[in-house]
């Protein structure tokens, strides 16, 4: 999955590069966690606002 971020992260837009980026280092920060750590990671805020962006703007210009 992250291999797959850094990909899509050198094709997205510019207007979504900071939440790919945002939406990497979540990924990340997952390596050899737990189930609940996942949970709290995507529940935070920056990367709740950043899935959030990335899904209004594909419904906004797809």
């Amino acid at each position: 999955m992250i291999d797959g971020l850094a990909r899509v992260r050198a094709q997205v837009p510019t207007a979504l590069g900071g939440d790919i980026d945002t939406l990497a280092a979540a990924a990340r920060s997952l390596t050899g966690g737990t189930l609940d750590d996942a949970t709290a990671v995507f529940h935070r805020p920056d990367v709740t606002q950043a899935a959030e962006h990335v899904e209004q703007w594909v419904s906004d210009h797809c």
